[in-house]
């Protein structure tokens, strides 16, 4: 016998669509709007941007940080689920 219940809905929305990073290495907040007591958890695509902290959990603000750039222009994206 399996019982399958539907959660409540638990849409997150990032506070930016995008955004230009200088050139030296920074640490910023990216505000997140969830329904209070949703669980997420976000990742970057690329090494050169690490996730370093926030809620986890309701709305707040998603840290991370961006290593310097010696190079070219790169390009990363954070996502969340």
């Amino acid at each position: 016998f399996t019982i399958n219940q539907a959660g409540m809905p638990c849409r997150l929305t990032f506070g930016s669509s995008g955004s230009f990073f200088p050139r030296t290495a920074g640490s910023y907040a990216l505000p997140v709007t969830v329904a209070p007591g949703c669980p997420w958890n976000a990742w970057s695509n690329a090494s050169f941007v690490r996730i370093t902290g926030g809620e986890m959990s309701g709305s707040g603000n998603l840290l991370f940080s961006v290593d310097a750039n010696h190079g070219p222009t790169r390009f990363a994206t954070i996502a969340s689920g």
